[in-house]
């Protein structure tokens, strides 16, 4: 038997022992006239009870009613009060995020302006195929050359160096590379480096090649001799004579370079500093959010009202609200 079943079989044994109920008390008040007394008293005073209980209630609706009447007034003053205290002060507390904010973006912007002078007097200028100049510093796969006023380059073509082997270049030695025989030295790669040579090195070109000299000394290593040859193609002699262009340029004015990129770090810091020092704006906006939120006379005095009101209107209509 399934539970719908079950269900159904206690309903019909509730409402026939119900039914049975009422049936036998019927009859034995119409046998017995004193049961049927008690019982018609019972249901005289429910009945009373009942309509005792529903015309308190709709005296208790009618005292709310009153009351909530005579304190209407006093509390939409309060509300009104508390509403234009809460909008003064959450004006001076906007004023204070909006000032913060700007503050804030201010900073950021000039920490910007700073991050952007490094990066102009570091930024990359040319490449030739690894090797690659910077604005302070020159790299290559094995160094980091920090630009200085002793670093110089030259751009010389093949035939004038194998003709003649030991000239100006004296720390390298230039072969002319014989197809099927000797290969010639990879384009735009690095031969020589930081440090005194002890032998010549050599360099193997064909006659349509060039080579891109680099010397000075490296300063931050001691002012340990700097010898570096890079051998290139037609594919790198454009990017290797404006390589060299760049870096005697940018060697020969270096000092300059140097003092002028710290004066505007220097001036981009004392900007900086200002700028996080000048909060008067904002320690003003806040001392105005302190003055709002101790301003609280009008509400004081509206639910001073209010509390007048509610006590005028207790004793009138014997209403008391919990």
């Amino acid at each position: 038997m399934d539970f719908g079943m079950i269900l159904v079989i206690i309903i019909v044994i509730v409402v026939a022992a119900a039914a049975a109920f009422f049936i036998l008390r019927q009859r034995r008040m119409n046998s017995d006239p004193a049961y049927a007394a008690r019982i018609n008293e019972k249901r005289k005073i429910r009945d009373q009870e009942r309509q005792r209980k529903k015309v308190e209630k709709a005296e208790l609706r009618a005292q709310k009613a009153r009351y909530q009447e005579a304190i209407a007034p006093a509390k939409t003053g309060l509300q009104q009060a508390r509403q234009a205290y809460n909008s003064r002060v959450g004006r001076a507390e906007d004023e204070v995020k909006k000032l913060t904010k700007e503050h804030d973006k201010a900073i950021k912007a000039q920490e910007k302006s700073i991050t952007e002078i490094e990066k102009r007097y570091s930024q990359n200028i040319v490449n030739v195929g690894s090797v690659k100049l910077f604005a302070d510093r020159i790299t290559t796969k094995d160094n980091t050359i920090m630009l200085n006023s002793t670093l110089h380059a030259y751009l010389d073509a093949a035939p004038d160096l194998l003709a003649a082997p030991n000239g100006k270049h004296s720390e390298f030695r230039f072969i002319e590379a014989v197809e099927g025989e000797t290969k010639p030295t990879s384009s735009a790669s690095v031969v020589g480096g930081i440090g005194q040579l002890e032998t010549q090195l050599d360099v193997y070109l064909t006659q349509g090649m060039s080579c891109m000299f680099i010397y000075g000394t490296a300063i931050d290593r001691g002012n340990a001799p700097i010898n570096i040859c890079v051998p290139v193609n037609e594919k790198h002699v454009g990017d290797a004579h404006s390589f060299t262009q760049s870096l005697n340029q940018l060697a020969e004015n270096y000092e300059a370079t140097m003092q002028k990129k710290d004066q505007e770090l220097q001036e981009a810091a004392a900007t900086l500093d200002r700028i996080r020092e000048d909060t008067a704006a904002i320690e003003q906006a806040q001392a105005a959010v302190e003055r709002e939120r101790a301003d609280t006379a009008e509400v004081e005095a509206a639910q001073a009202r209010f509390d007048e009101a509610d006590r005028q209107a207790r004793e009138l209509t014997g209403y008391n609200p919990r």
